[in-house]
């Protein structure tokens, strides 16, 4: 699934996908059991806040 404007996806099972474009503000919550994901970036990819606030190069990355 390829999200593009505003999309709010209630769950994702194993096995599904997700792209999620670049330059949106998204939130990923975890259900009761966490989540593990396969996540690919650039490398010079950083966090920001919907505020602006930079909060770095995300762990998943650096």
């Amino acid at each position: 699934m390829a999200l593009l404007g505003r999309r709010r996806v209630e769950a994702v099972d194993a096995g599904d996908s997700i792209v999620l474009p670049a330059g949106r503000v998204r939130r990923v919550v975890p259900g009761p059991d966490g989540v593990s994901a396969l996540v690919t970036a650039p490398g010079d990819s950083r966090a920001t806040l919907p505020d602006g606030t930079d909060r770095g190069v995300p762990d998943r990355i650096a």
